[in-house]
């Protein structure tokens, strides 16, 4: 997408979760080819969460897995809902069952991809979620002064 350089993107900060080494590299990879570089990676769900309560006020974008150790996917959204519920949140998975999917919308997730997907369509979708960003700084920027 061409409107937006990666200077644009290197001012975010990823939390991105998924148990398999590979999924993480390959996805840690496509991040950094479109200028994210601040990304922060866990393999199990209370890993996860300790970054992201270590860094709630920093973190832009969580991007997990659905099938983890420790915790699941559907409960690290459960616990950040709870913390920050408007931070954008992509579920990655390869339940693509009408109920996961409901499961998921039901605990508030902003978007679902499914496995296994393409980098292009990775890339199409952080961008899409990137794009909210800024509308939820706004947002929590508001809410603060009011």
């Amino acid at each position: 997408m061409a409107y937006m350089n990666g200077d644009h993107f290197s001012k975010y900060k990823i939390l991105l979760v998924d148990d398999q080494e590979d999924m993480l590299q390959m996805m840690t990879a496509s991040l950094r080819d479109f200028g994210i570089t601040r990304v922060f990676t866990a393999n199990e769900g209370d890993k996860a969460l300790r970054i992201f309560n270590r860094s709630l006020s920093f973190i832009d974008l969580v991007i997990c897995d659905w099938n983890l150790p420790k915790k699941s996917g559907a409960d690290i959204l459960r616990e950040i809902r709870l913390i920050r519920p408007d931070i954008p949140f992509l579920m990655v998975t390869g339940r693509c069952d009408m109920d996961s999917v409901f499961v998921a919308q039901k605990l508030g997730v902003t978007a679902y991809l499914s496995k296994p997907f393409s980098p292009t369509d990775f890339e199409k979708k952080v961008k899409m979620l990137i794009k909210k960003i800024p509308e939820q700084k706004k947002l929590q920027s508001d809410m603060i002064k009011a």
